[in-house]
């Protein structure tokens, strides 16, 4: 691909309905609907605005297809930011290439990577540090002004990344079409069908989870998250705090933001560095913390709720009197 200018992609933002907030993925090796159901959207459901999903707080996303003979497709999303997780990325990179171009209203720009469902690169632009760009990336990143737009700068960055080129098109910056994001991709530690084959966290709370309302169950996904939370330096947080403030809506899952992934990705470092040495179990209650309250932000009621008590159960110590215990008062929160 010739020499690219990022001034030449200022109108996939500057001339959009996202021009605030918003995020582009340029996928390569993946149909549209592959791609759409690897974010997690809803494919059989449609509207012209994501203000439509917004009442039941959802997210939402469009897909426009660029070429057929390669497959490249890109999602764009309206004050949204699923491309841009790691869990995605990888989802979405399994069979080629995927890049994501992310801003918000606070004048915060990443751009994350991956090929062949691994994240090779995820930072907020300018990153001084090319050790760490993709080789391919690294002349277009170390010729660019200091003054330039960030937003366009990884607009480009995705463009050379992936092999895609944009052309000029309304789908792409006013797109028609958006599809509800019902079940976000999560990266869970154990999935439905393990804590429910498993039997974990118990087989009685399986049981009583599984006759329970949906209210029950978001009841003791928050209870139990707030109670993992209890041994950890975490609890104040500002990623954290933003997610602890949405507990008490009984009736939605959470939102998990950037700050959170930032935070969810730090920790899981820790763990890996801190195992064998002195401080690990500090580490591992973090990591479990962080864990359960990514399980108030699954939809499935049932999931979040024994998810959430498993990561908890961690710090009771696992097949433990306390654990027990801890098992018994989860059982009385449900009912």
């Amino acid at each position: 691909m010739p020499s690219i200018d990022p001034a030449a992609y200022r109108w996939v933002v500057h001339e959009s309905g996202h021009e605030a907030a918003g995020c582009l993925t340029l996928v390569t090796g993946t149909p549209v609907d592959r791609a759409l159901k690897a974010v997690g959207a809803d494919t059989a459901r449609e509207a012209a605005s994501p203000d439509a999903y917004g009442a039941e707080g959802m997210g939402a996303i469009a897909a426009v297809e660029l070429s057929t003979d390669t497959t490249a497709v890109a999602l764009v999303e309206d004050n949204g930011y699923e491309g841009s997780r790691p869990e995605v990325l990888k989802a979405l990179s399994k069979n080629g290439a995927a890049a994501s171009a992310c801003w918000n209203v606070n004048d915060v720009v990443r751009f994350a990577c991956a090929r062949r469902g691994k994240v090779l690169y995820s930072a907020e632009l300018p990153d001084l540090d090319l050790d760490g760009v993709p080789r391919s990336l690294r002349k277009l990143v170390a010729t660019t002004a200091d003054d330039a737009d960030l937003r366009a700068l990884a607009v480009a960055m995705a463009v050379a990344y992936t092999g895609i080129e944009l052309s000029r098109r309304d789908e792409l910056s006013h797109p028609s079409r958006f599809h509800p994001i019902t079940e976000p991709v999560l990266g869970l530690p154990v999935t439905a069908e393990e804590l429910v084959g498993l039997q974990y966290p118990t087989p009685e709370l399986v049981t009583a989870a599984q006759g329970a309302s949906a209210e029950a169950c978001r009841r003791l996904a928050r209870w139990a998250a707030l109670d993992a939370l209890e041994e950890t330096d975490l609890r104040n947080h500002p990623a954290v705090v933003e997610v602890i403030d949405q507990l008490d809506q009984l009736d939605r899952p959470t939102t998990l933001g950037h700050g959170f992934i930032d935070l969810r990705n730090e920790v899981r470092r820790d763990l890996e560095r801190s195992e064998g040495k002195r401080w690990a179990r500090t580490s591992g209650v973090r990591h479990w913390a962080i864990q359960a309250l990514v399980y108030t932000a699954v939809r499935e009621p049932i999931t979040a709720a024994l998810g959430a008590t498993y990561c908890a159960t961690v710090r009771h110590g696992l097949h433990s009197d306390d654990a027990s215990e801890f098992h018994q008062r989860a059982l009385q929160v449900l009912a």
